[in-house]
């Protein structure tokens, strides 16, 4: 209950004997609860939106050889008979130092299975490379303080 009012709504419980109890949870409009997968990059987590993802895909070590290729420097999947383009999380969201442990990690050739979350966005389709899947869970999406909208770097 004070989480639900932290955010701004209400929580009411009617009990009637012989009918049963109904409790009611009113937010505000201006948030949203979005279904979403959690995922790892490195060690830290993030959420990605169930709407958006249209299959998980692990591709074995052993396979990886056989399904990935490089096209003008760009990794892609073969899936089901269509090149699909991937992008890898960490090297998208690292920073300079992860980078270079990411590519030293990356030499070591070390083979190891490979989850790709297929996402659909609007008119492109991709496959997205995460270090690791976690679990499902709702996600409040609330906006952003009037002191926070202009930053660049939340969302």
């Amino acid at each position: 209950k004070s989480n639900i009012t932290k955010l701004g709504g209400t929580v009411g419980v009617v009990s009637e004997l012989g009918r049963g109890t109904t409790i009611l949870v009113k937010l505000p409009l201006t948030l949203a609860i979005i279904p979403s997968l959690i995922v790892h990059s490195g060690n830290a987590p993030f959420a990605i939106s169930q709407a958006s993802i249209v299959e998980l895909v692990r591709v074995s070590a052993n396979e990886a050889d056989k399904r990935i290729s490089t096209i003008n420097g760009s990794e892609v999947l073969k899936l089901r008979g269509r090149l699909l383009p991937l992008v890898r999380l960490g090297k998208i969201l690292a920073t300079a130092e992860q980078c270079r442990a990411r590519a030293e990690q990356d030499d070591l050739k070390t083979p190891r299975n490979l989850d790709i979350i297929v996402v659909d966005a609007g008119a492109v389709r991709y496959g997205l490379i995460v270090d690791g899947l976690q679990d499902s869970e709702e996600i409040v999406v609330k906006p952003l303080g009037r002191h926070l909208k202009g930053s660049i770097c939340l969302a």
